[in-house]
């Protein structure tokens, strides 16, 4: 005990040495004699006077004051030194039970400063290490400065009691209370906090909860987000301690519930700044340079670095960088602010991708002092500003990508189709073909020969831009048709999100995910096999289901451009070329029926000439439908907001006005989504009857195309001049009446299948028109004043 007077007593004449720990490791205990000799003292009950007892007390307090025990005053009976959590908690002390009332409030009243005191040294002791990062490190420092200042006050205190023969304990308590008191009380708060954090942790079924809290956590904010470089996605993984922006939030708690509190308030600034200083560097170095220092993984954006991932694929950007949604501080809580930093220093990562170093290139920033800046937010509005341009620039004027998206459009939106009709003008008998009988390599040679004798464009500036995506796209077969992978998009099952929220753990989690993905893979089965068979015909097996472009968007347009845009380019690209297909087919057929000496003979058979005009009629009701569709979707959905488009790229290419990389994202994305809706794409009835439309005529074409030798056997002037084409077949009247019969029952099925698909379809626009999708009353007033009598 001696000792520590004279630590004291050192400390306060020199102002240079300070007591840094115990002169042993842990305080001694007299419970057991055989370890320590137990000292004398003088019975506290045998003083007869009040002072001798508040003298007594008082020197006694003076080793309590530094977490020790004394003559009168010891540690409590279930207090064990040796216990790290209830040495991180603080000793309780008890007194003397022969002690005089009058003096025991008081008394209690101070030793709450040793507990605190011993528990803040333990604190320090302990956590004063890196495995707990620099803002623990930092918290460590404050408390070590703090207790440095509390010994000071001790030894002052105790040259007093020395010194002044009146000194008592009500005078100790108010020195007490007004030096150091609030700060004391605040930090033992503080570590008192992590330490009930962390001892959750150590439980593995607890840390496991917290994962899983996290996780839904994680999934509620990640809901908007498809992959791309301008999405935010949170990592949800718990840290095994309290570190980084946890730390962060306690004090900054404190610093909410003591804004009235002036002194309070002050200091707990103080102590925050001080605290989050390394994290302020982390976030400058992040917005000035894209820099991510954090060796501790305390700051608010994690890099993730898979291995297995190609630095220039979407899926590695959209995955390199992620908020840490655990310790996400106040300042930063909205989405929009965790948006602009996680971007700025994305940006910056890339454009040092691309060989932009801004450490030697960039523009310097006015740094962040403080978290509590009052400008905080103005300045990470200019880093974004700042990373968002360089990116705009590098794009627009570096890699063209205005001009890129022009030649896509040329390719899959079929904006400057001659190409794609001598395509198909060489390639339509292939391509009624099943799949597995068609070549794919006479397909892609007679692109190369159809797209490659482009002549149209070579003055053009696009020139370049078209003739790279020319070599950069390839020709496919898929193994399901569009139709049939929109149904399994549209119908899949999606799970639900209350559902999820509110399973209890990852088990839980697990068997909604899996009865999900079960759903989906069932829905896929069921689709796939539903194909449209009319008259024992499959359209699904025709290639010209399966066919399609694709493309490796190459870095760093790709990151722009994503898979999901180009998948979304694909589905329109598909139900464009079948509809081009058709009409294709029905100018063949329509050449046959009108034009063909077999068709316009004069038969001697009235019923058989009316049938014929009447084939002609349906031919043109069902070339004026696919006329008006081909117009509604390429000129009145396409082109009306490819233009929009194209007006969007050229304000960017020029730099006018603010353009955000975010705002390029949004236009795409809500380009190829209205153009996929506009086109009835989206609406599983709809599509569902478009498709049983489209498939109608292109059977009907099928049919009437079939008919030649039919004809020349329903007139035997006809069957004589053409009886050596028929082979083995005789003119038969008995035969020929059948023969009629069916094919007017045919005409009639085709007839009132395409009128009935006509009349839903118009219903259908109507309903959606008005209630969903106003862009389908156009269509819709156009079909019904193509067909009013339907």
């Amino acid at each position: 005990m001696q000792q520590n007077f004279e630590s004291l007593r050192l400390l306060d004449n020199s102002k240079t040495m300070t007591l840094v720990g115990r002169k042993v490791p842990y305080p001694k205990r007299f419970d057991d004699p055989s370890l320590h000799k137990k000292p004398k003292k003088y019975p506290i009950e045998s003083m007869s006077d009040l002072r001798e007892q508040e003298a007594a007390i008082m020197f006694d307090l003076m080793s309590v004051l530094l977490g020790y025990e004394g003559f009168y005053i010891r540690y409590s009976e279930a207090f064990d030194p040796e216990d790290l959590a209830e040495k991180l908690t603080g000793p309780d002390f008890k007194l003397h039970k022969f002690l005089d009332s009058s003096l025991k409030d008081i008394t209690r009243r101070i030793l709450g400063y040793g507990k605190k005191y011993f528990a803040l040294t333990s604190f320090v002791e302990m956590y004063d290490n890196t495995v707990y990062g620099k803002l623990i490190g930092a918290l460590c420092y404050e408390i070590d400065n703090l207790l440095k200042e509390y010994q000071i006050l001790i030894a002052r205190i105790y040259r007093q009691f020395k010194e002044i023969s009146n000194y008592s304990l009500s005078k100790l308590e108010q020195e007490l209370k007004t030096g150091i008191s609030t700060k004391l009380d605040h930090l033992y708060y503080i570590t008192q906090k992590i330490k009930e954090e962390n001892e959750k942790r150590t439980d593995f079924e607890t840390l496991e909860q917290m994962n899983f809290q996290s996780i839904i956590k994680s999934i509620k904010h990640d809901l908007v987000n498809t992959g791309g470089l301008d999405d935010i996605f949170s990592n949800s993984e718990s840290s095994r301690f309290v570190k980084g922006g946890m730390v962060l939030n306690l004090i900054d708690t404190l610093i909410d519930q003591n804004e009235g509190n002036g002194s309070s308030h002050h200091y707990l600034l103080e102590l925050y700044n001080s605290v989050a200083s390394s994290f302020v560097d982390m976030l400058n170095l992040w917005l000035e340079n894209g820099i991510l220092q954090d060796p501790f993984d305390e700051f608010m954006i994690r890099e993730t670095v898979d291995m297995n991932l190609n630095s220039k694929s979407e899926q590695f950007w959209t995955e390199k960088f992620t908020i840490r949604s655990e310790g996400a501080l106040k300042q930063f809580a909205l989405s929009e602010m965790q948006y602009k930093i996680l971007l700025t220093g994305k940006y910056l990562n890339l454009l040092k991708e691309c060989g932009i170093d801004m450490e030697v290139y960039g523009t310097e920033l006015d740094k962040i002092k403080t978290l509590y800046d009052p400008d905080l937010y103005i300045k990470i509005d200019q880093a974004y500003e700042r990373a968002n341009k360089y990116i705009v620039e590098l794009l627009f004027q570096g890699y063209n990508i205005n001009e890129f998206i022009v030649g896509l459009n040329k390719y899959f939106l079929l904006t400057n189709n001659h190409n794609m009709d001598d395509f198909l003008n060489h390639t339509i008998h292939d391509l009624k073909r099943p799949r597995n009988m068609v070549s794919l390599t006479g397909l892609t040679k007679q692109f190369d020969i159809s797209y490659s004798a482009d002549d149209s464009l070579k003055a053009s500036p696009l020139h370049e831009t078209i003739r790279l995506i020319f070599k950069l796209i390839n020709v496919k077969l898929e193994k399901d048709t569009y139709i049939n992978e929109l149904m399994v998009i549209i119908n899949s099952r999606i799970t639900d999100a209350q559902e999820v929220f509110e399973s209890g753990d990852l088990n839980s989690l697990k068997k909604i995910i899996n009865s999900a993905v079960s759903a989906n893979v069932n829905s896929s089965g069921s689709n796939a096999s539903s194909s449209v068979v009319l008259n024992g015909i499959k359209i699904d097996d025709y290639a010209i289901q399966r066919f399609t472009f694709d493309i490796e968007i190459p870095f760093p347009l790709n990151l722009i451009l994503t898979r999901t845009f180009v998948a979304e380019y694909q589905i329109i690209f598909r139900n464009l070329l079948f509809i081009r297909y058709i009409e294709k087919s029905m100018e063949i057929s329509w050449k046959e029926i009108g034009y063909q000496k077999f068709w316009t003979y004069r038969f001697s058979s009235k019923k058989l000439r009316r049938w014929i005009k009447n084939c002609r009629v349906l031919h043109s009701r069902m070339s004026d439908f696919i006329r008006v569709l081909s117009y509604y979707i390429n000129f009145q959905v396409i082109d009306s907001n490819r233009i929009k488009l194209e007006k969007i790229l050229d304000r960017f290419s020029r730099g006018e006005g603010e353009c955000e990389l975010r705002e390029l994202f949004e236009v795409l994305k809500s380009f190829s989504n209205t153009i996929l809706h506009n086109s009835l794409l989206t609406k599983v009835n709809v599509l569902a009857i478009l498709y049983h439309l489209l498939c109608t005529v292109v059977l009907y074409h099928n049919f009437v195309m079939q008919l030649r030798k039919t004809l020349i056997l329903m007139d035997e002037d006809l069957y004589e001049r053409n009886r050596s084409r028929m082979a083995d077949k005789e003119f038969d009247e008995e035969k020929n009446k059948a023969r009629l019969e069916r094919i007017f029952r045919l005409l009639y099925n085709y007839n009132n299948q395409f009128n009935s698909n006509v009349t839903e379809l118009i219903e259908c626009l109507k309903y959606y028109g008005q209630f969903e999708s106003p862009s389908f009353l156009t269509l819709f007033d156009d079909l019904v004043a193509l067909f009013p009598e339907l």
